[in-house]
């Protein structure tokens, strides 16, 4: 930001001559004196001109860059935070069938009658409770393990 109120102040300076060397024409008939110190200005505005527009140039360049950087970090999130809500639904059905299934143990064994296949149900809900919770902590690792890398990589 410093170069850029740099180029004004040269800028508002060079303009400033052009406005002598005007005045100057009008009271000293130096008319060749003041077309070359106009000239002189004018180019050195062109490469004041020619720099700023570079300088633009690069941070446009940067801008750009970051921007796509962070929309690519964007969509990464997204995508991880998808595949948390699918596992999380995942073990908030498991839990709820498992739910189920107890209550009805629980009313089987009130009754004292046993039931092979509600024991049998029993056990298949809780395993894939177990594992909707195992891919639960498995995303949140990929998760830690996703963003601790850049760091990892700097070390």
């Amino acid at each position: 930001m410093g170069d850029i109120g740099d180029l004004e102040r040269r800028l508002s300076e060079a303009l400033d001559r052009i406005g002598q060397g005007l005045d100057g024409l009008g009271a000293s008939g130096g008319a060749a004196a003041a077309e070359a110190e106009l000239r002189q200005a004018l180019e050195d505005e062109r490469a004041t001109a020619a720099q700023l527009e570079e300088r633009l140039k690069t941070v446009n360049d940067r801008h750009k860059s970051a921007q796509d950087e962070m929309e690519q970090e964007v969509m990464r999130l997204q995508r991880q935070l998808e595949d948390v809500e699918i596992t999380c639904h995942r073990l908030r059905g498991a839990n709820a069938r498992l739910r189920e299934n107890n209550q009805k143990l629980r009313e089987q064994n009130g009754a004292l009658v046993g039931d092979p296949h509600l024991i049998n149900v029993a056990m298949m809900t809780e395993l894939d409770a177990l594992r909707a919770t195992r891919d639960a902590e498995m995303a949140e690792m990929d998760a830690i393990l996703t963003e601790m890398k850049p760091l990892l990589e700097e070390g």
